[in-house]
């Protein structure tokens, strides 16, 4: 019995590009890993990257029986990845008060009689509107905005050409129970002369803040 072996041409396809690139990114990275041989990263990232898509792509050459199929099935795939990572890395914004004297901005999620985060885009980024108190009362989930945020005076937004960027960082979940109902806070801190520094005093400072606002707000509201 003679077993016959097939024979596959292989045809340059979108995951054979891309793989290409990858491979000649990774080995850039591994000879030229620059200052303190950080580049490595990006072999040990991109070179595993690299071969999953050329095995996918050998592996639908071998048992696609059109070649349109499988540059088809590719393209496809490419565009659910880079929406998909899109999602991951989408931005919200924090539109602050001119002068804004805050060392931070709080949001508090999951508060009746308070409106949600307005979406915008195709990917649900959001626009934050914070008050001169640096506290935002939403009902929306905990989960609405990602950690890493944008921040932009109003004066950024009326005039481009007086963009002054405003550095936050993310410091810190809280829970702070008001009144038996548990409410769920995230804490950004914002750069002063390009520096960012809070410690475990500053967090309990705002945590009581958070809660004699909270308070407040819930007594006038009943």
């Amino acid at each position: 019995m003679i077993k016959v072996i097939k024979r596959v041409k292989y045809n340059l396809t979108p995951f054979a590009l891309l793989s290409t690139i990858l491979m000649a990114t990774s080995l850039y990275h591994l000879f030229f890993p620059g200052p303190y041989k950080m580049g490595m990263l990006g072999f040990f990232y991109f070179f595993p990257v690299a071969l999953i898509l050329f095995a996918v792509d050998f592996l639908g050459q071998y048992f696609a029986t059109s070649y349109t199929k499988v540059v088809a099935a590719e393209v496809v795939l490419i565009v659910l990845m880079a929406c998909g990572y899109t999602m991951t890395q989408r931005t919200s914004t924090f539109l602050l008060p001119d002068e804004f004297a805050r060392d931070q901005v709080v949001v508090v999620f999951g508060m009746e009689n308070t409106p949600k985060l307005t979406s915008r885009g195709w990917f649900g980024t959001y626009q934050v509107k914070v008050p001169e108190t640096g506290i935002v009362l939403t009902s929306s989930d905990v989960g609405s905005i990602r950690r890493g945020v944008e921040m932009k005076s109003k004066q950024t937004e009326r005039s481009r050409a007086d963009f002054a960027e405003i550095n936050g960082v993310f410091a810190d979940a809280l829970k702070i129970d008001v009144g038996g109902t548990t409410y769920e806070c995230s804490i950004w801190m914002i750069s002063k002369n390009d520096t960012i520094s809070y410690g475990s005093d500053d967090m309990r400072k705002i945590q009581e803040e958070v809660h004699d606002y909270l308070l407040n707000f819930l007594e006038h509201e009943g």
